[in-house]
């Protein structure tokens, strides 16, 4: 662990990123880019000569960099006994790497983001994610899933390139095609289909496990750049070879994969369909004129829009405006202020206040970022009394539509496991926008157990099958001590895992796994 640490530039956002890691991954140019925006520290196990050999690695251990706090981290609680006195970030960004779940985010007081990388065949980053206020998606067609089962705030970040790693690779062309990325038989059969047909017309140089450099050496060798999804994903050999000024030939992968958003066909790079790979690589390969011509217009356009500064630029943009200055009101203890609305995730826009008991005004509420704040007033003297603190105050008793999408939804207390707490607890998910936030207070009523506290299992249960993700269930803010309340924090989803589960295997069926495998490795109440 480092101890020595150097006085940091005020003016720079903080950031403090979690994650494990790997030199030749995405999670190396996330921080590299990030460094040359902000003041960085990472934290997370550091990659071990057994982790190293489990990914058939181990000849690159010379690339690793351990991270700047080498631990593992369970709790968001812990965060401040690892960082350095006095260093206190401004916003907690977790980048997919196997680091598992941190229990706590959607209670901390930092702003928090996500990353997701492989969101399509790991069904877990659906449960990780819905805990961060921000999420950033790699691929866009998990967007759907990451909002419907309960992710907030979800954005398209697409994977990209390096200009420091990814140069030009200039070289001897000694074959027509080159691919560097895994071959595996029972996990990338399709891939390794396709390169066997490319083969039977044309030269073809495979690579796996290579170092940046290596890999870039080895695409010098070859006229061109060939590419295989694994299930229809934009992968980072999409830009990494544009980037290189190699002309791409890949497949096109879904209409909803977002490729072609990115890119122009013909113009940036070549795409092929499985029943047109052998004549669009001789195309490729029968016109030298096309391949340069391809090659500079994809390096041009990674260098202007795709590069990872460029996508750390865009989640920076996303999150800034609900990043809290240092001298905030805070306690200096890092404890909360009592109170709800302490709870708010950042990102919330509008905000419902159920019973007008959430403790804060609009006016205070603007410098988090929240543009609308609606009260339900249980009775009229409630309405008349604050009125001045909201943007606007209903009736609990009114009907109508509600024309704005609603982002959380505050109770001022519910009757856990109630016929009224359900009636409530529908009406919040029939307001609540995908992936909005529920939160209140639990008064535990006939539910108490012998020692006065809540039955937390019949109260996850009870709030499931209302089509709520639980994230949390914790203390009173405002009185920790008392038993006859929790507060809930929740987020509504359209779908269950299981059943997103079955979509996301419909869509991109892994051949390594059956979806009766998966289905058994998921909890039935998920």
């Amino acid at each position: 662990m480092v101890t020595n640490w150097p006085e940091p530039p005020r003016h720079r956002l903080r950031v403090c990123v979690l994650c494990r890691i790997h030199p030749f991954t995405w999670i190396h140019h996330y921080v590299a880019a990030l460094r040359q925006r902000c003041e960085v520290i990472t934290l997370g196990p550091a990659l071990t000569p057994d982790d190293l050999a489990a990914m058939d690695r181990a000849h690159l251990a010379h690339a690793v960099t351990p991270p700047d706090v080498d631990s593992t981290i369970g709790d968001i609680d812990e965060l401040s006994g690892l960082l350095p006195p006095g260093w206190r970030p401004d916003l907690i960004l977790v980048i997919q790497s196997g680091l598992g779940s941190i229990a706590g985010v959607e209670r901390a007081e930092t702003p928090s983001a996500y990353i997701s990388v492989d969101t399509w065949h790991d069904l877990a980053e659906l449960l990780y994610a819905r805990h961060y206020n921000f999420v950033f998606a790699t691929q866009k067609s998990a967007i759907p899933l990451l909002e419907a089962t309960g992710s907030s705030c979800v954005h398209w970040l697409p994977l990209a390139c390096d200009p420091q790693v990814h140069g030009p690779a200039h070289g001897e062309e000694r074959f027509d095609f080159a691919f560097v990325g895994s071959c595996k038989r029972g996990l990338h059969d399709e891939r390794i289909r396709r390169i066997e047909t490319l083969g039977s017309g044309f030269s073809v140089a495979v690579g796996d496990a290579l170092s940046q450099e290596d890999m870039r050496g080895a695409y010098a060798e070859a006229r061109a750049a060939f590419n295989s999804s694994l299930s229809g994903e934009v992968n980072m050999r999409v830009f990494e070879t544009l980037c290189m000024r190699k002309p791409l030939l890949t497949d096109r992968g879904d209409g909803d994969n977002g490729l072609l958003d990115l890119f122009e066909d013909g113009v940036h790079l070549l795409t092929y369909q499985d029943g047109t790979l052998l004549e669009r690589a001789k195309t490729l390969c029968d016109d030298p004129a096309m391949r340069e011509r391809l090659a500079a217009a994809g390096r041009q356009e990674v260098l202007a829009r795709h590069t990872y500064l460029h996508r750390i630029d865009s989640l920076l943009a996303t999150v800034a405006p609900y990043v809290r200055p240092r001298d905030s009101d805070m306690p200096k203890n890092g404890a909360r202020a009592p109170g709800l609305h302490a709870l708010l995730p950042a990102g919330a826009r509008t905000v419902v206040d159920w019973g007008m008991a959430l403790g804060a005004s609009k006016v205070a509420l603007r410098r988090r970022g929240v543009e609308r704040l609606i009260g339900v007033a249980i009775c009229e003297a409630d309405a008349k009394r604050r009125a001045a603190s909201y943007d606007e105050v209903r009736q609990a008793a009114q009907d109508g539509p509600w024309s704005e999408p609603v982002d959380v939804l505050v109770f001022r207390s519910l009757p856990a496991l109630s016929e009224e707490g359900t009636d409530a607890l529908r009406r919040a998910h029939a307001l609540l926008r995908s992936g909005g936030t529920l939160i209140t207070a639990l008064r535990n009523l006939e539910c108490e157990s012998r020692d006065g506290s809540m039955n937390e299992d019949a109260v996850l249960c009870w709030v499931r099958s209302t089509g709520f993700a639980v994230l949390s269930i914790g203390p009173v803010l405002a009185d920790p001590d008392a038993a006859a309340e929790s507060v809930l924090i929740a987020r509504k989803q359209n779908l269950t895992i299981r059943q997103a589960a079955r979509r996301m295997y419909a869509a991109h069926p892994l051949p390594h796994i059956s979806l009766e495998e998966i289905e058994a490795r998921i909890p039935p109440d998920l």
